[in-house]
């Protein structure tokens, strides 16, 4: 926003925080400026509209709360728009494991695929060494995760990532790695025209012909996780993270989206596949809970710009229910007291 002209020149924000409203809000707090828009766009902006239900902090400093590390502890996993919940749920210790941009300059997202997790505990240093060497679009954070090491009483994971990215197998060794997504294979002769001509965003990594002939050689391209894999995965986490905690799973949206979003086409149908498997997985683990958002969903509009992402609303009403099940495991650790 240049303040001496009073005139804005980009207003851009991250699916963070699509459905919050906090674009309106600032839009607002810049005093409604009238700027030209590039189509096409998530959000429309809205001429003196304000959204009440958000406030300021102005605090200079974040003072640590002290008891913070006696309250409930945890984990948020999984594709950044799940942050979308984390505003609603207070009084926890909370830890996010999201999505980010690494050093490099493009987004590590592999550490929230559960192939990822599995083989970031079952694999050797050397051997995941050895993958990120020879793929230059993974990174020793693509198997980061504080999963294994730290005690949560909530673990709360996303099986977005394993049911719409890009999953491969190394042709040699049968290691796996998930990439972007499954609807773009890097190995395709075509999606590999479209990301070196910037068609197909690659989480912002500079893909060359050589890069992608070289990954071709030595990966084949699955698809979406395997069933009998993503159980396999799911039961690992289960048998293996510490301290027996609560495990939340948050489905996908068995209602389509009606709108054109080429790489999340056809998901819904996966997640009308993927969905009741999962449900009858948890259902045979007494500390796994699942949270489909589909009962949440009411019409086209709860959804901002895929089958992925939802309005304000749905994302409270899912928030809603992970704090019920938090409750249910802080009852359970008063019962055990």
């Amino acid at each position: 926003y240049n303040t001496r002209e009073k005139r804005m020149e980009h207003f851009l924000f991250s699916c963070r925080v699509w459905g919050m409203g906090i674009e309106q809000f600032v839009y607002g707090k810049l005093g409604f400026p009238a700027f030209p828009i590039m189509e096409p766009v998530v959000v429309r902006l809205e001429h003196e509209k304000s959204a009440p239900w958000i406030t300021e902090d102005f605090d200079e400093e974040i003072v640590r709360d002290k008891i913070r590390e006696n309250r409930v502890r945890v984990l948020l996993k999984g594709p950044s728009d799940i942050s979308a919940i984390e505003p609603y749920l207070a009084g926890g210790n909370i830890t996010t494991e999201f999505n980010y941009v690494n050093e490099a300059g493009f987004v590590t997202a592999g550490q929230n695929h559960t192939m990822h997790i599995y083989e970031s505990s079952e694999l050797s240093e050397t051997e995941l060494e050895k993958i990120v060497q020879e793929v230059p679009f993974i990174t020793q954070g693509d198997f980061a995760t504080r999963l294994f090491r730290e005690r949560y009483h909530v673990i709360c994971l996303s099986m977005l990532q394993d049911l719409s990215a890009g999953l491969y197998r190394n042709r040699k060794t049968g290691a796996y790695i998930s990439f972007n997504s499954r609807n773009f294979p890097l190995t395709d002769p075509g999606c590999q025209k479209r990301f070196l001509q910037g068609e197909i965003q690659g989480h912002g990594f500079e893909f060359t012909q050589e890069i992608l002939d070289r990954f071709s050689a030595d990966w084949e391209f699955v698809g979406n996780t395997p069933l009998e894999l993503l159980l396999r995965n799911l039961d690992y986490i289960y048998e293996n993270v510490p301290g027996n905690p609560l495990i939340i799973l948050l489905l996908g949206s068995e209602k389509d989206f009606e709108g054109e979003n080429e790489e999340f086409r056809g998901m819904a149908e996966i997640y009308r596949e993927v969905n009741p498997i999962i449900q009858q997985f948890a259902e045979d683990h007494d500390r796994i809970r699942v949270i489909n958002p589909t009962e949440f969903i009411q019409s086209q509009n709860d959804f901002e710009d895929c089958v992925n992402h939802y309005s304000r609303r749905v994302y409270y009403e899912i928030a809603g229910r992970v704090c019920e099940y938090i409750n249910e495991a802080v009852a359970g650790l008063a019962t055990k007291r």
